[in-house]
């Protein structure tokens, strides 16, 4: 039985239009089943042969998705997915792409590997998160919790299945995924976590003392977090997009989704060669023409 594929991808992106009409020409010799995001329509003015359909649809009739750009457009894929867990392709269009890492010069040669079936699934988990007042709401990367500018530091206060862990005094806190390791855990000094570790971390941001580190806690554990503030509000953001602004006390429960993020993976695109190509582990910069021997 043949693939049936769904192309979207970044419509802010305006080098996506070119990389997708050549895509859907090597698509149509190959005479590949696929329709296109139908936000993506107006890259395709001058196509007529073309199938679109809006992202709800398109998912009941699809067995694989091709998301072009970054992994912000991973993510945003992934999350209008919801229950539906279709595995993902990134193809990369941006910058790192931790996720979205197959170059789009590698789209063909990809392709070819998903077509035969010579690939590997690997699911990602997410979390959930809710309060008393508003309604849950996912993550594939990480909540954070922010100060929201104020000047002044916050509390917080976090347990994990009701047993008290820290009282942070910090500019804010990171719970992070797996998966979302990489992206701000990582510049706050949290470690890497390979994706399969089915574990989040807690990751203080600035704390005011030198005894406050990330933690890492089961994935299937259940975090109880209340910030206190003196400012009027904090904010919390998921994924880089806002949760909302909170009143201080406010509480918030994390704990894992029964959603699940589907990335397919090439072989020779595991997670230690990705790290090692996108954070140059093992080159040498130094200039080694400042050394005296060299004089």
């Amino acid at each position: 039985m043949k693939k049936r594929f769904l192309i979207t991808g970044n419509k802010n992106k305006p080098v996506v239009s070119g990389h997708l009409k050549h895509f859907l020409k090597w698509c149509k010799l190959r005479e590949i089943q696929l329709c296109v995001d139908e936000e993506l329509q107006e890259f395709f003015t001058d196509v007529t042969d073309t199938k679109f359909l809006s992202f709800s649809d398109a998912i009941k009739q699809t067995d694989i998705v091709l998301s072009f750009g970054g992994d912000g457009t991973i993510l945003y894929t992934a999350k209008r997915l919801k229950e539906h867990n279709l595995p993902i392709l990134g193809i990369n269009l941006g910058g790192l792409g931790f996720l979205a890492d197959i170059n789009v010069e590698e789209i063909t040669q990809a392709m070819e590997y998903v077509l035969h079936d010579e690939y590997e699934v690997e699911e990602r988990s997410v979390l959930e998160i809710e309060t008393q007042t508003t309604e849950k709401i996912v993550a594939f990367n990480d909540i954070i919790f922010d100060k929201a500018g104020f000047q002044r530091v916050v509390e917080l206060n976090v347990y994990i299945d009701d047993l008290f862990i820290h009282g942070y005094i910090a500019d804010g806190l990171i719970i992070s995924t797996p998966t979302g390791s990489t992206a701000y855990n990582l510049s706050a000094g949290g470690p890497i976590v390979v994706p399969k570790t089915n574990v989040k971390v807690i990751t203080p941001i600035c704390p005011h003392s030198l005894s406050a580190r990330p933690i890492i806690v089961p994935m299937e554990s259940r975090l109880k977090i209340r910030v206190n503030t003196e400012a009027k509000s904090f904010v919390c953001n998921a994924d880089g997009q806002e949760y909302g602004h909170f009143p201080s006390g406010t509480e918030f429960l994390i704990s894992e989704s029964s959603q699940k993020m589907n990335l397919i993976k090439i072989k020779g695109n595991d997670i230690y060669t990705i790290l090692r190509n996108k954070l140059r582990w093992g080159e040498d910069f130094r200039d080694k023409n400042r050394w005296s021997f060299n004089a």
